[in-house]
């Protein structure tokens, strides 16, 4: 799958109390791609434009933003060889978060990675990783900031 994606389709809503976290996220995780938050006239973000944007730069920016996104909000978003990946919010009330699913294309859809807060664990948010022969996760932490973008486990797409 290419690094770099395009939005093509959306149903995203954020709360007008919400739109300053989010904005500044978009600013944090996506320094270098065309973005913007469309707002309607109460000033709820009700859209998401993003092209140019680094694949790993997008699920980060996704996973800052779940707390504040609406219960099954979506992006979808293709790459230039026809793979699409869709990210839903989910804000149950114990687990919030988000899922990312990857269509490749003609294939299946698969659930393939998500971020969630988790209250067992002391409210940390914590990433959990699928690989498509398993049902079970093959990777859950949680998310440690200070080394996210250093170490053996960083890639930059």
């Amino acid at each position: 799958m290419s690094s770099y994606i395009k939005k093509t389709n959306s149903d995203f809503f954020v709360p007008t109390e919400h739109t300053g976290k989010v904005l500044a996220a978009g600013l944090r995780f996506l320094p270098d791609a065309l973005f913007c938050f469309p707002m309607d006239r109460e000033g709820n973000i009700v859209d998401v434009k993003v092209e140019g944007c680094i694949l790993s730069e997008m699920r980060e920016m996704l996973a800052a933003i779940a707390p504040w996104v609406r219960e099954g909000s979506y992006l979808s978003l293709f790459s230039d060889d026809g793979s699409r990946l869709t990210a839903v919010a989910f804000t149950q009330e114990d687990y919030p978060g988000i899922s990312l699913y990857l269509q490749k294309q003609g294939g299946p859809v698969e659930l393939i990675c998500f971020a969630e807060y988790n209250p067992e664990r002391d409210g940390q948010v914590c990433i959990g990783a699928y690989r498509s022969d398993e049902a079970d996760t093959a990777y859950y932490q949680p998310y440690r900031a200070e080394s996210s973008r250093e170490g053996p486990g960083w890639t930059q797409d």
